[in-house]
This record gives C-alpha cells, structure tokens and sequence, in this order.
C-alpha cells in the first residue's frame, strides 16, 4: 500500500500527506518510494495510528516531529523562512467511549497551544463527525457546502474551529457531490474527513476537493488542498557533484582508470613531478572514466522490486475502482475483487524476486560490506530530523534563512579558530636541533599508504586514497618524489591548505545551538599520507612520558580505565580514602597556541626540519564550513590543530608532555589521555594543592581548565571531608564520573557501569536491528553483525570490572534478549558455508574434482569439504539435517508412575514426584517433571473454588433449571441482580495447583470446596441488569436485616428507574440470612417487589458475581494504599 499510496501522490502533485488506521507497530519514518517519505505513530496494539508523508524535498525542511499518540501527531517544517505546522489526526468513531473522545480533544488542543501564533497550522484528519450544510451562526469558521446534517461529532469540530480560530477549508469550496463525500461503505455517502487551518490563511488556499477514481482505501477518499505559500526566495546552494571514485573497488574499473590515465599521459607510466599537472589529470580521468554523481536522490532502495507489470496491474485496478463507483454492479464489483487480489499476488511475487537477488548477494562475503551500509542506511532513514537546517544566533534566536545560518556557522567557528587564550609570553629561548635529515624513503610510503583506510570523505582537491592504491608502484614513486622535494623546500602545495571543516553534533543539549557541535575538518588524503610520514619519523625521535595513554602505542583507554579502577579498589580494600580530580580542558585542540606547539617540539628533541616542515602545513590554512545549507565563504584558521589531522594527536601529546612535566606524577596518580586528565592522592589538600599546580602549568602557556566541567571525587569518603577548591571555587563534587566512557563510582561498585553497557548494547542492536530481525539473512550473516556492533558495545571496558554473579546474570539475560528477538539466530562463531558454497562444492565434485583442489578454490578446509561430500553421498542434501538431541532422564516406566500417581491425586506436588523418582534411582528436577506430564497433556493449574455441594442442593439446583429452562430472553432482561462482596485491601487467597486435563477444572478432584461468608476491608452492596450497573455502595458496619432493608429502600427502586426497567421486573438476591429474613420477606411483599426464588448454596449461579471479579481485577491493578482510597477506586471503576 505505501508503494501505490506513493504513486498516487505523485500523480496527483501532492506534495503533504496526513494518514490515518495505519495500523503500523513503533515510531518512526520510513521511505515508501517514489520519493516519498512517511512519518508514523502506533501501538502494540496495531489499533489506529496516524502519520504523515512527506515529498523527498520537504523531508529536509523538518525541525520537528511530535508524536503524541497513537491518534495525534504532528510535524514543524521550515519552507524558505515560513513555519508550517502539519497536524494529523483520527478522532474515536460514533461509538466509543466518551472518555476517549475527551482524551483525542484535549490532545488536539494541547498540540495546537503549543504552536505560535504567527506559525502556520493545517490540519489534516479523520474526524468521523459530519458538520452538515449550511453555516448559520458559524459563519466565522465555516462555509455552506457540506453533506447532510450535522451530528453531535460535527458539532465537536465546529466548537474545535471557534476555539482555536480555524476554518474547515472543505466547506468554503463549491463542488459536486461527488468530490464532496469523503467516505463511501454500502449505500451510505458522508463527508468525516477534513483540513482546517487558521482562519488568517485562508485566502492562501485557492482550491479543495476530493480526489475520486483512486484504489488506494476501500471506502475513504483523499481530500486535496492547493495552498500556496507566500515566500521570500533565496538563493539555492549548488548541489556539488562528484566523481564516483567507489568504484576503483572493481578490478575492471581500476584496470581501466590506470590505462586511460596513461593515455592522458601520453602512454608514459611515471607520473609527472609536478602535483598541480598530476592531480588535475588524475581528476579529469577520474571524472571521464568513473563518471559523476548527478546530485539527485537515489534510487529507492526500499521499493526497487516496484516493477513495470506491478504498476501496470496497480493502473488496471484503479481503472476497475472507477468503473465500479460510477455503475455498481457485482460484475463490476467481482472483476474489481479479481483484480485485487492479483495484484496482492504479483507484489509478493515481485518483492520475493527481489529480494532472493538481494540475499544472495549479501550472504556471499563480497556482499558483507554492503550489509553493514544496508544498516547503517536503515537507521538513518528510520530517523526523524536528519539534518538541521536552522541555527540559534547568538541571543539565542531562530534564524531560517540560508545566508544567514552560513553567515553564524562562519562567526562561530571563525571566532573559535582564531581566538587564544591569556598566556604568558615565553621569556626563555630553546635550541633548535640542526641535523640532517634522510630522504623519504618508498618503504615508508607504502607503510603510510596500508595505513590509511578507503571509503573515506575526500578533501577539497577530490583525490581520495584509493587512486594512489590503484596506481600502485608509480603512485608509491611519485609520492616519496614529491614528498621529498616538500621536505627539501618546506613548502607543501596550495591546495593542501584548503580544508572542509563538517558540524558534528555532540548528542547533548540543544540541536540548534553551535556551540554543541565539534568541528571535523576533511583534508587532502595525500597530505594525511604526508602527515602520516613525518609522524612516522617524528615518534622515532620523541618519548612521550608514560603518564599519556592516549594515541600511544600498546596502550588504549583501557589501560587508563583498569589502572584507575586498581587503584580505588586497593583503597577500598584498606578502608583508606583516595580522592581524584578529573580535569577538563576548554576547546584543548582548538586554542593550542602556535608558538607553544613550536617551543615544544624544540624542547622535545625535535629537528629543526621537521619544525618547519610542520609549521608550513598550519601557515595559512584555510577552510569552509560545510552544513545543511550550503558551504559558507572562506576563512583563515590561525590557532589550535586541525580537528581529523593525522598527525595532530601526536603533537598534541608533545604539547602536554611539556606542559606537564614539573606538575606530573607517576601512573597512576596522574594519567592522561590526550586532554582528559585524572589526578589522584590520598589526601584531599594534596590533591587541591596538586590540581592548583596544574592549572597554573596549563594557563599560564594558553591552555584553560574548565570550571564547570572539572569535577571531583572520593573513594571511601568520610563524612565531613568536604570539597575541592580551584582558585576559591568550589569543584562540583559528583559520587559518579564517566571516565573514556565507562562510569567509576565512589563506593567502589560497577552496578551502574553495567546497566549502561547494556543500554548501550541495545542501542547498538536497534541501530542494526532492520538486518538482525530480518528471517531471510542467513544466520552466519547476522551472527558477524551481532558480534561486530552489538557485543563490543555491551562488553566495552568491562574486562577491567570484577564482576558480581547479578551482573554477570543481567548481561547474559540483555544478551538473551536480543537473541530471542532474532530469528534464526545463532550467535556462536561459527564458519559455516553458505547453502550456494555447499551447492558448489557438491558440483565441483561431480565435474572430477578433487577435495584438495576444490578446497583451494573455494577457499575451504580439505576436512570441510570431505565432510560435506560425505554428507551429500548419504542424504542426497547438503542441508544441516536436525539431530536427535539429548536423551529424556525419565523411561516410560517412569512417566507412567508420574502420570498414575497424579491422576490419582491430582494436588501431589513436583517436590513429591522427584523425591518418589529419585527413590527409584532417577535425579531430576522440577522443570523436567512439568515438562513431561505436559507432554501427556497435564497441567499444573489453580483448582477452581466452588460452592460445597449436599444432594439436596444439587436436586435444588436442578429444579431450578428445570423450571426456568423455557424462560425467554426477555424475561431475562427484565431481572435486577444483586449481591454483597467483600474487597480486600491487601494481600490475596491462597492457590492450590492440581495437574489436570484441559476442560476437567470443574472435576470434584481438581475443586477445592468453599462456604461463601463475610468479612473483609470494606463490604459494598450493588445490583445491574441486562441494560447496565445500577448503584454501587458501602456498608460501613456489620450488616444486619433492619440495615438490609434500609439499603433496598435507598437504592432498589432508583436503580430500577435509572435502568428503565420494565413494568413487572424481578428482584434476585441469594438465601443468605439477612436476605431470607421474616421483617425482609414481609417488607419486600409490601413494597410488591417480585423477586425470584432461588436455590440454596449457588452464589455461583448468579451472573452479578462476573462483575465483582472484573471489579477485583482493576482494583488489584491500581493498588490502593488505604481503605478511603479503595472505596474511591471502586466507585469510580
């Protein structure tokens, strides 16, 4: 339906959508092709749901999405500066209850409040009431043309409309009858479905009717406005196009770039010394024979099976729905029915084609890494607001247009770029190390270039990594050629100073705030290669201390999170305090100075050709700001490093390394990972003093220690230690910190490390979870991606943990989970062949071959191979056959002694069949006793509560449903049932289990024999009738026949008015005493109330008692706490 709901929309130039009973599980969007995206909200339940659709041009445009439930949603899109509210809604039908018409009002007034006035609003809903022609006394609000009368549902829109200052845009516009109706079922054509904007819009709004001769919904039709917005037009950014260098991947591709590159060089294989020539061929021939990409969108991915014989039987269909509404006859109506079904046939046919292709391909290893992008794809598409094309200025407003959220993107990281922070100037000099340098060597090269990895972002000169690994040997030749002469000149080419700087959003705070974003600079791939060879040499030369973690080789975060944790456990051991310090620095890489990153390289040993080589690549660097919009204009970067450089971790180490020397203690008491810094002592004044001493190193050289990031706290902290001091400010003291991402606490435990690890294994798993709960991926597949995305996720850190039994029990029961959710998964690591590889080595056999050359080509153990020839040669199937799993402990002889005995008494426990089996010299347990018996169909069940039963209450009993077995329904109808019941305020009866078949509750074995009595934590007396519940009240003292009567006076005769009982109705109350009374009996012929005879010990019998166990249930769920409580929840339910 999505596929044909997006056809008709393209066909119909409708750009917006609101959807209602879409019936759909979960929230979130998805593309439903043709370029069409769909925003939706529902529920478990797969009850109602609504949702919009979006054209593919619009789905940038979205700042917002409000799911409000599964009746209510709506989006906030921003068009060319205008804010437009698309609300849609799918309001309770005639018949449901009025607390849940109350409920979708409220939240449509809710949703509208929200909005702005000066926003504009257009709703789109199902509103199932009719507000009829003509518009007197709503004049405001309305037009005149409707269909039929107005309803009490259509007199809720109206009231709605004046409330909120709209109009219902369908009434204002003259048209036929026929694209008036908005739902046909039957013989019955009404109009419930709606839009509605503000009233100040609606001039804006130049035509509405509905869209007949579609087949999309059996009985509602599509209402279509034209609205037409009134704009400022700016000036749209250029989509940039690029070349398609992705497909280097293929060998043919690579073979024919390299050929034609050597054409374009006139047939020479050494490329030319000059980088502006070399690069500008390697463009041009890049863009000849690779091609570029067209700046469109994609195809759709998720209905690419959306084939020429589908649409074609969709056009077919629609044809037989259009023939049928205008001459309604079954001929029509059969050959419309035929035609449905057929298409219903070939989409799954199609969809099952395409599909089997697409599986196929990923199930072989070069599909892998199309997998991983299929999932990534999925998760992007399933997210609301993928880009966020408007920014907050400074004073915190909203600026939409284009030039202005370039211009803020620019000030903010132009200011962040170029700004230092307060330091002293450097009095004393260093000696620079004057020696000779070697020549870059091609070995080293070729290690830089393994280094880098592919698919990355290319820079501004377009050149990614990948063509200097197609070239091959010439590339590794004209890189150390060109890096050499750079090294000779310490001049680097100009286009190696350009850079894009991308906003990545940080995933806190505001979306709309720049300063929640970290800059990632893409640069030229060929001056990482270069930055990577001189970090090569330089780490040669320089030793960092071994306090730094960060960047370092052998080392990780790991270390630093099991060193830390070593050290707060040894205190905890020794019931001695620790107290830590964890430093954070302001924009540590974006304010490193200039000039100090020189000083330190000179102090660190560092040739003075290797100063300068890095001073020419930070001299005059320029860059872009890349965002949603456009790229703004062009900017010097005159401070700090640059964000995704190569070799900026490694000089920000030589940096720290420095600073640090003097204040720095051994690991643990201070370790450092780039510029997270921890700093331990044992004494709360030595660890300020030590944290003064450090911030002073720091500041004094431009580095600045945040204040409100920086946090302090102690291990085995005694009370009134008091708190850290940083230049007289309080340190926040915190009981938790995450440090490199896994959370430390104070006392020592892991408790809330492992909860977020498995949250964090759950967000991994839903992130891939399109692929994962796919049934047709085969299971070798998703055990890879489990393994690879979700278990890293889950397990981060947690070797450096000592873990309790609970712990280890929460992991394992998350991983089940997911496991569970997974069908066809086993996520063992496992090598198993694919069913085509199986398949291929079964026919490679049958051509002669043998198992060892059949094994190299396949790439296949000799052993594995042998075995599944075996296997074919046996079962004439290389399928994994099902095995016979583990024997059962219990024999026959031992089932049947279980089963006998239980059959005899049906309330032995399980505890007493294992001791008789273990007697018998057979150890099981509990679970195996109830497995087995439910295997010869007995169940472990609560034995039901009857009434104690004497013969003459069964000839009772049976005399009365002799007498009555006649009786009409009527006369049924026309009785008042009543009846006491206690409540209870706490706690529950007690269950006896029995093993029974199904359908033998009732059995005298499997009963447990009951006399009804009173008592209990509040007694209420009540009465109901076929035509619904008459009064409920509380008798607040033990009742008696004198309070009996006074309750029928009260509130018999006003029920029965209520319930417009009909002239002689009956009156039913049990035999209990106060009911079978003298004064009662004489009192109800008095008043000539009829009541009925009823059979002694049968409470059973009377239906009053379905009512007070439904009352019982929703009275357990609330959980009163007192018994004035309990009484209100038992009037109000």
């Amino acid at each position: 339906k999505g596929r044909e709901l997006a056809d008709v929309m393209e066909r119909r130039k409708v750009d917006i959508l609101c959807v209602q009973e879409t019936r759909w599980k979960g929230s979130k969007a998805r593309s439903i092709g043709a370029g069409f995206k769909l925003f939706y909200y529902g529920v478990d339940s797969k009850r109602n749901g609504v949702g919009v659709v979006l054209k593919e041009e619009f789905v940038r445009n979205v700042l917002e999405v409000k799911r409000v439930s599964d009746r209510v949603m709506s989006l906030k899109l921003e068009i060319e500066g205008v804010m437009l509210n698309v609300v849609s809604g799918y309001a309770p039908q005639v018949g449901c209850e009025l607390e849940e018409k109350e409920s979708f009002w409220s939240e449509l007034d809710e949703v509208m409040e929200s909005i702005p006035t000066g926003e504009r609003v257009v709703i789109g809903a199902d509103f199932n009431g009719h507000v009829g022609e003509g518009n007197t006394g709503d004049e405001e609000v309305m037009g005149k043309i409707g269909v039929k009368e107005r309803n009490l549902e259509g007199q809720m829109v109206v009231d709605f409309a004046k409330r909120m200052d709209m109009g219902v845009v369908n009434t204002y516009f003259q048209k036929r009858e026929e694209h008036r109706v908005t739902y046909k079922s039957g013989g019955r054509r009404t109009q419930v479905d709606y839009i509605l904007c503000r009233r100040g819009n609606l001039k804006e709004i130049s035509d509405c009717k509905v869209v007949v001769g579609e087949s999309v919904a059996r009985q509602h039709r599509m209402v279509v406005c034209r609205m037409t917005l009134m704009v400022c037009k700016t000036k749209r950014s250029k989509i940039e196009k690029k070349t398609k260098w992705w497909k280097l991947k293929k060998e043919e591709c690579c073979e024919e770039f390299r050929h034609k590159l050597r054409q374009a060089l006139g047939g020479q294989v050494v490329l030319p010394d000059d980088w502006e020539t070399t690069a500008e061929v390697i463009r041009e021939t890049g863009r000849k024979v690779l091609g570029v990409s067209s700046g469109r969108r994609k195809e759709d991915k998720e209905t690419w099976w959306w084939n020429e014989e589908v649409q074609d039987s969709i056009q077919r269909k629609r044809l037989a729905k259009k023939k049928w509404d205008m001459d309604r006859t079954e001929e029509n109506r059969q050959e419309y029915k035929e035609l449905q079904r057929r298409v219903k046939r070939e989409v799954s046919k199609a969809k099952q084609k395409a599909y089997e292709e697409l599986y196929t391909r990923l199930d072989s290893r070069e599909g892998e890494k199309d997998l991983y992008r299929l999932a990534r794809q999925r998760d992007r598409d399933g997210k609301d607001v993928q880009q966020v094309r408007v920014i907050k200025d400074r004073d915190g407003r909203v600026l939409t247009s284009e030039e202005c959220v370039q211009r803020r993107w620019k000030e903010y990281f132009e200011e962040l770029m170029n700004e230092e922070n307060e330091r002293e100037k450097r009095v004393e000099g260093v000696n620079s190390v004057e020696q000779k340098v070697d020549k870059i060597r091609k070995d080293e090269v070729r290690k830089a270039l393994k280094r880098m990895k592919s698919g990355k972002a290319v820079g501004p000169d377009d050149i990614p990594v990948e063509v200097w690994k197609c070239l091959g040997e010439a590339a590794v030749e004209f890189l150390a050629n060109l890096f050499n002469r750079v090294l000779e000149s310490e001049r680097m080419p100009e286009e190696w100073r350009r850079s894009v700087l991308v906003p990545i959003f940080k995933n806190k705070g505001d979306v709309q705030s720049c300063s929640n974003y970290r800059g990632i600079k893409l640069m030229s791939h060929t001056m990482k290669l270069w930055e990577r060879v001189v970090e090569a040499r330089l780490r040669k030369v320089v030793d960092i201390c071994e306090q730094q973690y960060g960047f370092m080789p052998r080392k990780s975060t790991t270390d630093a999170i099991f060193a830390l944790r070593i050290l707060m456990e040894k205190y905890r051991d020794g019931q001695r305090e620790l107290h830590c310090v964890f430093v954070d620095l302001e924009k540590a890489y974006d304010r490193v100075p200039r000039e100090e990153l020189w000083y330190c390289m000179r102090k660190s040993g560092v040739a003075e050709k290797y100063v300068r080589v890095v001073q020419d690549m930070y001299e005059r660097s320029r860059t872009v700001v890349r965002c949603a919009v456009g790229q703004t204009e062009e900017f010097n970067v005159e401070v700090g490093l640059h964000q995704g450089s190569a070799l900026s971790p490694f000089l920000f180490a030589i940096v720290m390394d420095q600073l640090s020397e003097e204040v720095r203690q051994e690991s643990p008491w201070t370790m450092m990972f780039a510029d997270d810094i921890v700093i331990c002592s044992e004494s709360r004044e030595q660890v300020e003093e030590n944290l003064e001493r450090w911030r002073f190193a720091l500041e004094r050289r431009g580095m600045k220690v945040s204040r409100s990031k920086t946090e302090y706290m102690c291990v085995n902290e005694r009370e009134g230690s008091g708190t850290v001091r940083l230049q007289g400010e309080e340190v926040k003291k915190v009981q938790e910190f995450k440090y490199l991402g896994s959370t430390v606490q104070s006392n020592g435990e892991c408790g809330k490390e492992v909860k977020k690890r498995v949250q964090a294994g759950w967000n991994g798993w839903r992130k891939v979870s399109g692929v994962l709960c796919d049934q047709k991926i085969s299971a070798r597949i998703k055990g890879k991606v489990y393994r690879t995305v979700v278990r890293p996720a889950m397990l981060y850190g947690l070797e450096t943990v000592s873990l309790r039994k609970r712990q280890e029990s929460e992991l394992e029961v998350a991983e089940l989970k997911m496991l569970s959710q997974t069908p066809n998964s086993t996520m063992a690591k496992t090598k198993e062949l694919s069913k085509d590889t199986r398949n291929k080595i079964v026919d490679l056999h049958q051509a002669g071959k043998t198992e060892s050359a059949i094994g190299k080509q396949l790439g296949v153990k000799k052993s594995t191979v042998g075995a599944i020839i075996r296997k074919w040669k046996t079962y004439k199937t290389t399928d994994n056959l099902p095995r016979s799993g583990a024997a059962r402990k219990i024999s026959p002889r031992g089932v049947k002694m279980i089963t006998r005995t239980v059959s005899k008494n049906p309330r032995t426990t399980r505890g007493d069949l294992v001791n008789d089996l273990q007697r018998a010299g057979t150890k099981v347990t509990k679970a195996t006793i109830s497995n087995t018996l439910r295997r010869q169909g007995l169940k472990s069940c609560s034995a039901r509560r009857v009434p104690l039963l004497k013969p003459v209450h069964v000839r009772a009993r049976l005399k009365f449903a002799t007498e009555h077995l006649d009786d009409p329904e009527e006369d049924w109808e026309n009785v008042i049932w009543s009846d006491e019941t206690k409540i209870e305020l706490f706690g529950k009866n007690s269950t006896c289990r029995v093993w029974r078949r199904k359908n033998a509750e009732l059995h005298p074995k499997n009963t447990i024999p009951t006399v009804k009595h009173g008592g209990g934590n509040i007694m209420l007396w009540g009465c109901f009738s076929a035509k619904g519940p008459g009064r409920l009240i509380r008798v607040k003292e033990r009742m008696n026949g004198a309070m009996y009567r006074e309750i029928l006076s009260k509130n018999l005769l006003p029920s029965a008015r209520a319930l417009k009982m009909k002239r002689g109705w009956v009156f039913q109350h049990d035999n209990d005493p106060k009911h079978t009374a003298r004064a009662t009996k004489e009192w109800l012929r008095k008043k000539h109330f009829k009541v009925l005879e009823w059979p002694s010990q049968s409470p059973d019998l009377n239906p009053i008692e379905n009512l007070w166990r439904e009352l019982k249930i929703r009275v357990a769920q609330r959980q009163p706490q007192n018994i004035t409580a309990l009484e209100e929840i038992c009037m109000e339910e």
